[in-house]
């Protein structure tokens, strides 16, 4: 069974609550379901594949961040 995380309007802060509403040209979380429906949800596997993408996208970057990161510390074994 896939795991999915729901992101409901009450789980906003007030600031963000209100910013919502005025994006979606709403007065209240009612008028569009949001206190009903979640306003995003997030599974692992989408999670994955977007990793998967990004790694695929950026394979230069990750190998270089990872270089960067051993190149620390190889040189902090040094001191």
């Amino acid at each position: 069974m896939e795991r999915t995380f729901d992101i409901m309007f009450d789980d906003l802060v007030p600031e963000t609550q209100k910013e919502v509403l005025k994006f979606l040209n709403l007065k209240t979380p009612e008028a569009g379901n949001l206190d009903v429906f979640p306003l995003t949800v997030i599974s692992q596997e989408d999670i994955e594949d977007i990793d998967k993408e990004m790694k695929k996208k950026n394979k230069k970057a990750y190998r270089t961040q990872e270089d960067e990161i051993q190149r620390g510390v190889s040189e902090g074994e040094n001191e």
